[in-house]
């Protein structure tokens, strides 16, 4: 079976966005990860966000029920940003990729209140919103 090309985390999806590695580092220390099995599931298309999730280790699918490209998304990763800000349902299924991963959850309001009180978070993701998507 051939490989899928991996996605740029910043561009594959809109709502896929790699933090800088020192932020990645500091984000994985305040919110431990849990571990997850291939396969399982993070959350499902069309559901709302109860915060987000942040990638520490592993692969995690990105796939539509319209059968659109999938994407991947890596180490880094922010999922779930735009439907947090703006209260629209998640795009995409994301789901455990070919190897276990360390994901890491981070509630609405704790993530809101984080953003509030340390500008130089709020300024890393308003940067990755900000980028131009394929």
């Amino acid at each position: 079976m051939p490989r899928r090309p991996k996605a740029d985390p910043r561009r594959g999806a809109r709502d896929a966005r790699a933090l800088p590695p020192g932020l990645q580092r500091a984000m994985c220390r305040r919110w431990p990860p849990s571990a997850y099995s291939r396969g399982q599931t993070l959350y499902y298309q069309g559901h709302g966000s109860y915060g987000l999730f942040h990638i520490c280790s592993g692969t995690i699918r990105l796939t539509r029920e319209n059968g659109g490209a999938p994407a991947e998304a890596g180490p880094g990763t922010l999922l779930g940003v735009r439907e947090l800000l703006t209260g629209v349902p998640h795009a995409h299924t994301a789901t455990v990729g070919p190897d276990p991963a360390r994901v890491s959850f981070i509630d609405k309001t704790e993530f809101l209140d984080l953003i509030a009180r340390q500008h130089s978070i709020a300024q890393a993701i308003l940067q990755l919103l900000l980028s131009p998507a394929p």
